[in-house]
This record gives structure tokens, sequence and C-alpha cells, in this order.
């Protein structure tokens, strides 16, 4: 599995409401349909919520400390496609872990499947409203073992 790292990122604009964030897609083949989301949001700016199935603002599912940082996990579904979005609170202006301590965790406490397949992985922000929204970084990486 992956490891990241995002070093010291910033968040510059007017009115933002965006995130920072990881998304990562699971499937149960290569090449198969997504089966599930996995998304660590080390930033929010505004009142912005993952997809939830019990509400907005939603109600968090657990509340695990990985990497050193507490994550308040939602839990929803988009389609088909089940959703877990760690977010931290409060906001980690920079973070180094394993992508699998998520995993395992999911897999220990919420039944995710060892056997599913890694098919992507993305990293920045989404912006929902805001004007000049400019996200700074001194670095982040992704590598696979």
């Amino acid at each position: 599995m992956p490891s990241i790292c995002w070093t010291q990122h910033g968040y510059t604009g007017t009115s933002l409401r965006a995130n920072v964030a990881y998304d990562t897609f699971l499937s149960t083949s290569p090449t198969g349909s997504q089966t599930h989301e996995i998304m660590i949001w080390l930033g929010v700016f505004g009142d912005i919520y993952p997809l939830s199935d019990n509400g907005y603002p939603p109600t968090p599912v657990a509340i695990p400390t990985i990497g050193g940082v507490a994550f308040n996990l939602i839990a929803g579904h988009n389609g088909n496609v089940i959703v877990y979005s760690f977010v931290a609170k409060p906001a980690a202006t920079s973070f180094s872990g394993d992508l699998l301590a998520f995993y395992k965790y999911l897999e220990a406490n919420f039944g995710l499947s060892s056997g599913l397949y890694l098919q992507t992985v993305q990293a920045g922000t989404e912006v929902f409203t805001g004007s000049g929204a400019k996200l700074t970084n001194t670095g982040y990486s992704f590598r696979v073992n």
C-alpha cells in the first residue's frame, strides 16, 4: 500500500468553502467498477461536509487517531460507491503517514475487505464556492511499496 506525505499547506482566497484532501478509489478487481472511495480531508474551509448517510452536518461514525492526527470519520454513499471520509479535527497543516493505516482501521472496525485493489489516488483541493482560491504547499509525495 502507498504512503503519503503532505508538508505544510496553506490556503488563501475570499469566502472559500473548500477542502484539502487525498482521495482514493478501490475496487474488487484491478479494472472493475469502483466500490469504495476513501478520502482523507486534511483541511476544511467553510461549512462543507463529506457525503453522509446520517444528515448534515454529519455525525461522525467514529473518531480515530491515525498518524498522530484525530479524524472525524464520516460514512456515506455516492450511488453504489461506499464513501468513508476521514476529516482532520482540527485541520492538519502537515501530515505524513501510511494509507494502509486508514484501510486497516476500516478493515478492523467497518468490515472493509483486505482483498480490494487500489485503482486511483488523487491529491489536491475541491473548491465548492469562493474566489481567488490558492493552495500552496512546500511539498507532497506518494510512494507505493
